[in-house]
C-alpha cells in the first residue's frame, strides 16, 4: 500500500486590536485604527470593519461618522495572508448635541430698563455660553439666565450649549430690541381769560394719549380735548387766579411716561374801569377818555356832546377820544357815552355813563 503524506503548515494565530480618534459627537468624524500582530512569515491582508449602525467600510483605517446618538458596537474582522482571522469590538458611544430654545427669542424692552434672558428648560451639567457674534470671538456670559441692565440699543446675542464634550451648533440668535422713547410734552399758554385758561401742546410721536395734572401730578385726568387732544381749557375759576399745569404723554407700550414742565398762567381781573373824567392836555396823563379792562374782546363806544350830537365813535378798543371833533378842540363840560362790550369769556356788557372834559 502506497502512503500519502500531506504538509500542513501551522502558523502563529493573528492577534488585531484598534484605536479610535472621536469626540463622541453627533456629525464629528470618528477614525479607526487596526493594529494586527502575525507570525514573521505571515502579514494582514484584509479588514472588514461593522460599525453597529448597518454601515460598514472594508478600509483598513476608515473614517465614520455617526448621525445618531446611541451606544454602538464596532466589530472588526481581520484576515491575513494565510487566511487566519483575528476579531476584536469596542463600543463607541455617540453624544446628541445640546439644545438650545427660548420662549422668546425677540424681546422688544423699554429704553433704560433691564432685560433678562433665560434659556428654555436648561439641562443640568450643561454650560450655556453668551457670544456677541454668531461665530468665532469669546463669550461676554456664562450661565442659562443672562441679565443685561440698563438696555438704550437694540442688540443681538448668540447663545450655544456644551454638554458631554458637544457643542450645539448653530449658535441661536436672541434680538434684543428698544421701544421707541417717548418725550415730555412742550406746553404753552395758549389762551388767558377772566374765568379760564387755555393751554396747548405739540403732539408727541410715540405717545397713546395726554394726562393732565393742575395738583403738582398728586392726580391726573383726561385733557378738556379729550385722551388724545392736544388742548386743555381749565375753565370756571375766579379772576386773578393762578392755574399751574402738568402734561403727561402716555406711552404706548406701558414703558414710562413723560412728564412736561409745570407751566402756569393767570386769569385776567375781571373788572372794567370807566374814567369819569379826563384833561387832554398833553401832559401824557389822562389825555384821553378810554375804557380799560383786562377782560374786553371788542366794543364800540360813541360820545355825545351836551346837545346829543355824536363827536366821536370808535369800535378799537385801543383808542379812546382825545376832545377833540373834526380835528377841533371840544370845550370843557359835561359828555354822554355810550358803550357796547364783549368780554372775552362771550358776555356781552352796555355801558351809559358820562365823563367830564377838563381844560
Amino acid at each position: 500500500t502506497k502512503q500519502l503524506y500531506l504538509n500542513v503548515k501551522v502558523v502563529e494565530s493573528p492577534k488585531v486590536d484598534f484605536t479610535q480618534t472621536y469626540t463622541g459627537c453627533i456629525n464629528d468624524v470618528a477614525v479607526f485604527n487596526p493594529t494586527l500582530t502575525t507570525a514573521p512569515e505571515d502579514k494582514a491582508d484584509k479588514f472588514f470593519w461593522n460599525f453597529g449602525d448597518q454601515t460598514s467600510s472594508r478600509i483598513q483605517a476608515p473614517s465614520k461618522t455617526f448621525s445618531s446618538a446611541g451606544n454602538y458596537t464596532v466589530n472588526l474582522r481581520a484576515i491575513t495572508a494565510e487566511g487566519c482571522l483575528a476579531t476584536a469590538s469596542k463600543p463607541v458611544t455617540v453624544n446628541a448635541l445640546p439644545v438650545v430654545t427660548f420662549d422668546n427669542a425677540n424681546i422688544s424692552v423699554c429704553y433704560g430698563t433691564n432685560s433678562t434672558l433665560a434659556v428654555k428648560d436648561p439641562v443640568t451639567n450643561a454650560v450655556y455660553q453668551w457670544y456677541s457674534v454668531a461665530t468665532g470671538g469669546t463669550p461676554v456670559f456664562t450661565g442659562a439666565t443672562y441679565t443685561i441692565n440698563n438696555v438704550t440699543t437694540a442688540q443681538s446675542l448668540y447663545v450655544s450649549a456644551t454638554l458631554n464634550g458637544c457643542v450645539s451648533q448653530p449658535r441661536v440668535p436672541v434680538t434684543i430690541s428698544v421701544y421707541e422713547r417717548v418725550f415730555a410734552p412742550t406746553v404753552t399758554v395758549t389762551e388767558v381769560g377772566i374765568t379760564s385758561v387755555t393751554f396747548t401742546w405739540q403732539a408727541v410721536q410715540g405717545a397713546n394719549g395726554y394726562s393732565v395734572s393742575t395738583d403738582g401730578g398728586a392726580t391726573w385726568t383726561n385733557p378738556s380735548s379729550g385722551v388724545n387732544g392736544l388742548t386743555h381749557t381749565v375753565s370756571g375759576i375766579n379772576t386773578v387766579t393762578t392755574i399751574k399745569l402738568l402734561v403727561k404723554a402716555l406711552d404706548a407700550n406701558n414703558c414710562t411716561d413723560a412728564v412736561s414742565v409745570e407751566v402756569s398762567a393767570t386769569t385776567l381781573p375781571g373788572e372794567l374801569f370807566f374814567p369819569n373824567a379826563f384833561s387832554p392836555n398833553g401832559d401824557g396823563l389822562n389825555d384821553v377818555f378810554k375804557i380799560e379792562g383786562h377782560s374786553i374782546a371788542s366794543l364800540k363806544m360813541i360820545v355825545f356832546n351836551q346837545w346829543g350830537q355824536k363827536i366821536f365813535e370808535t369800535a378799537d378798543r385801543s383808542i379812546g377820544w382825545d376832545g377833540k371833533h373834526n380835528g377841533k378842540l371840544q370845550p370843557a363840560g359835561v359828555y354822554m357815552y355810550v358803550a357796547n362790550i364783549v368780554l372775552i369769556d362771550g358776555s356781552t356788557v352796555q355801558k351809559k355813563g358820562s365823563v367830564n372834559l377838563i381844560r
